[in-house]
């Protein structure tokens, strides 16, 4: 995994519950399609940052801000200020 960083952020706010119910939402979308260019008003196809925003969403009812309307990125989820860090791996 040389030059590749990992981070692992978890919701501060949301409870196990909401964390519970936004891993079961993220579940029914596995096997769909991988699209960088999916808004954050579909949920036909994901890209990896949209796919936590849209379980966040609509399964635990909590909405992760965002900089750019219609889209979310990576540091928004890690950067937002509604996250804190679990896990860094930078080599």
């Amino acid at each position: 995994m040389q030059g590749r960083r990992i981070y692992q952020c978890g919701v501060i706010t949301t409870s196990i519950e909401q964390d519970q119910q936004a891993a079961i939402m993220a579940s029914q979308w596995i096997g769909k399609p991988y699209d960088w260019r999916s808004t954050l008003t579909t949920t036909d196809t994901f890209y990896c940052s949209q796919l936590v925003y849209q379980a966040y969403r609509l399964g635990a009812g909590y909405t992760l801000p965002h900089s750019t309307p219609g889209v979310i990125f990576p540091a928004d989820l890690l950067h937002g200020g509604a996250t804190e860090l679990i896990y860094r791996y930078e080599p």
